[in-house]
């Protein structure tokens, strides 16, 4: 059932798959063999993607790396000029380089080697979804890019890390400000590639993730009036979080004046526990107890409103917990931080290019989705943003990932719509 049409022992070829309608099945096909789970370094990938570029005559004076710091992980932003040589707005197109691990999913196929189904056209690999596909699309668009007459420049952005909190696009935007001489000059709108099944997604959440140690004092069970109960005091905070989601799941139920325009699945900022861990035997009064925790809030809702009276309620532990022992302690670390994204055109640009994406995507209908990307980080950097790429994000991060063959299609055709639509010819 499944076949591997880059094997060159095997009964199907490239040809045989009808290389015409996929002109990025070959640079698909090698992004998918990069292994660029985000614990992995992603070089050689950044390095693959610049020589297709210096391939087609794109300068290294236009292409900028930035890296993390044990200098194993990259960025790349790019800049193809307007016909006028010029660099300054534009529209970036933006993808992620780094993938989720496949360890613990029972994998039919190689994950890390592209597998078609030519009986269901689906494309399998880890990261064929989520989201190389998207940048072998646009990548194989750079020919064609390079032999236009371009009226506002291309800019691309490759960035690692995007599984992790949508951190390593960071050091990209802290960039900006050393490729553009100001905010004015930045690229006018950036389309997110993301997996939407080609449809617009113009809003999501944004989130941060907190992990809360409570430090209590350990003493023998049959003493409890001697120590300090950390997994209890963590459970208090468990359930405060617990109350304030169940207050914001009616508090949305119960308000008639819901913004029609972003309805989210659920409709209301969230919080929920994740993790939990403490104590070391049923006889000793735990000493220890963390808990990771979250928020995903709604563009509209501000998330401190929401946040703080659980910090307030943790501080009012922690003094009960010193009122009965000073060496015991509450404290909290965020993990993980991204903001939300609602799409906010600057210019007439960026309104022409979101319309006309809109005309062309799979849906006239705009989606609000619970999941972060790093759109809202180019939006809240200024540059309006907003998301449409090939895939399902139902099939994201899951065993057997895969894309169909139809999903590439149409997002090769959008892209090369959309670079024509900023050309003179």
């Amino acid at each position: 059932k499944f076949v591997q049409p880059f094997m060159s022992d095997n009964n199907y070829t490239i040809e045989s798959f009808d290389d015409d309608r996929i002109k990025s099945l070959n640079i698909l096909k090698d992004l998918i063999g990069f292994n660029t789970v985000s614990c992995n370094s992603n070089l050689e990938c950044i390095e693959y993607i610049q020589n297709i570029l210096r391939n087609n005559g794109v300068s290294d004076e236009n292409m900028y790396l930035s890296y993390n710091d044990q200098k194993n992980k990259a960025n790349l932003f790019v800049t193809i000029p307007d016909k006028n040589n010029n660099k300054t707005g534009g529209i970036i197109f933006s993808g992620h380089t780094d993938v989720v691990p496949v360890e613990g999913q029972d994998w039919v196929t190689d994950p890390f080697t592209l597998t078609l189904d030519k009986e269901k056209q689906l494309m399998y690999g880890r990261g064929t979804c989520d989201m190389k596909g998207f940048i072998g699309c646009i990548l194989s668009l750079v020919p064609s890019i390079m032999s236009k007459e371009l009226n506002v420049p291309i800019h691309f952005a490759f960035s690692y890390d995007e599984e992790i909190g949508c951190s390593g696009v960071v050091k990209l935007i802290e960039q900006l400000p050393e490729i553009f001489k100001t905010q004015d000059d930045y690229p006018d709108v950036a389309l997110i590639g993301e997996p939407s099944s080609m449809r617009i997604i113009h809003a999501h959440k944004g989130s941060t993730a907190f992990k809360t140690t409570f430090t209590g004092f350990a003493a023998h069970s049959s003493l409890t009036h001697e120590g300090v109960n950390a997994i209890e005091y963590a459970a208090q905070l468990i359930c405060k979080i617990r109350s304030t989601a169940e207050e914001l799941r009616i508090e949305s139920e119960n308000n008639n004046n819901n913004n029609q325009e972003s309805v989210f699945i659920p409709n209301y900022s969230t919080l929920h526990t994740g993790i939990i861990t403490g104590g070391t035997a049923t006889n000793i009064i735990p000493s220890e107890c963390q808990m990771t925790w979250a928020i995903r809030h709604r563009p509209f809702d501000n998330a401190d409103d929401i946040l703080n009276p659980i910090f307030e309620f943790r501080d009012n532990l922690e003094s009960e917990m010193k009122e009965k022992n000073d060496q015991t302690s509450v404290s909290t670390v965020t993990n993980y931080s991204y903001p939300s994204l609602i799409f906010q055109s600057k210019n007439g640009l960026s309104k022409e290019i979101f319309d006309l994406s809109l005309s062309l995507a799979s849906s006239k209908e705009l989606v609000c989705v619970g999941f972060g990307t790093e759109g809202g980080r180019f939006q809240k950097a200024g540059i309006p943003s907003f998301i449409i790429g090939p895939g399902s994000i139902n099939q994201a991060h899951k065993c057997m990932e895969y894309v169909k063959v139809s999903q590439i299609q149409k997002c090769e055709s959008f892209l090369a719509t959309i670079i024509d639509h900023v050309s003179s010819d």
